[in-house]
């Protein structure tokens, strides 16, 4: 037997309905006061989600993404105030972005990648470092980060 979960009767049979938002088994007398859910419905729609793979590629903002901003402002013969709330980003930001003061962010790149219609992001290249790779047991002097980088950059050229 089982337990009816709005009237709390005990009842031989229970049909799953959605009460006020939420899904709750109910008895024969209980289940008028709610929508009865087709189960036959319910599965085939768990079965035909699927999940998307997330994106893994990471990306950065271009160093001369600001002149090409800049560059566009001028061609569209816009103001900062009107790209700003086109933009809906804060005035203030937005001019210290495109002064170089503050580097831009991922979202406001998209935004600004959208509006001009232009490249404004890079992948990101990953890099093979291996801290092993560098380090010597010589001599403990040369056991430093910034010795390290050196030599690695030097390997580069």
């Amino acid at each position: 037997m089982a337990i009816c979960e709005l009237c709390g009767r005990e009842t031989s049979s229970l049909t799953k309905i959605n009460a006020a938002g939420s899904i709750v088994k109910a008895c024969d007398n209980c289940k008028s006061m709610g929508k009865v859910l087709d189960v036959e419905k319910n599965i085939n729609q768990k079965h035909s989600f699927y999940k998307r793979k997330k994106e893994t590629t990471e990306y950065e903002v271009m160093h001369n993404a600001s002149s090409i901003v800049n560059s566009n402002i001028a061609k569209k013969q816009l103001t900062i105030q009107q790209l700003a709330r086109q933009l809906n980003i804060k005035e203030s930001s937005l001019n210290k972005i495109l002064s170089g003061k503050v580097s831009f962010d991922l979202g406001t790149a998209r935004k600004l990648e959208t509006f001009f219609e232009v490249k404004l992001t890079q992948e990101v290249e990953e890099s093979n470092f291996n801290i092993e790779d560098v380090m010597s047991d010589d001599k403990e002097e040369d056991n430093n980060l910034g010795s390290m980088l050196m030599k690695k950059l030097k390997e580069k050229k």
